[in-house]
């Protein structure tokens, strides 16, 4: 399988939107203020990645970065690269009595 960069570009802003909202959706659940902002903060954090990687993709295009031809690089991603790295809040939910 090869990745191109604008499959990698357009795979991390995916994940980096579902952050922001992870993020956010958590935020409205807690009610600590201090934990509440820090969440919010994470998730403005995620919006900008959004955004800097949308610019590479808008002025990079097609343009090779060289990572294709990376046969280690391209191994781990095809492995390990995963975009469920997010859990669901009530996954979340769920494991808190547990603390």
């Amino acid at each position: 399988m090869k990745i191109s960069n604008q499959e990698l570009i357009e795979l991390s802003t995916k994940i980096e939107r579902e952050g922001k909202t992870f993020y956010k959706e958590l935020a409205n659940h807690v009610p600590d203020p201090e934990v509440k902002d820090f969440l919010l903060l994470m998730s403005r954090e995620e919006a900008q990645h959004e955004i800097e990687f949308k610019k590479m993709l808008d002025a990079k295009g097609q343009k090779h970065y060289g990572w294709e031809e990376n046969k280690s690089l391209r191994q781990l991603v095809n492995t390990y690269y995963q975009t469920d790295i997010f859990p669901r809040l009530d996954e979340i939910f769920d494991q808190v009595p547990k603390f």
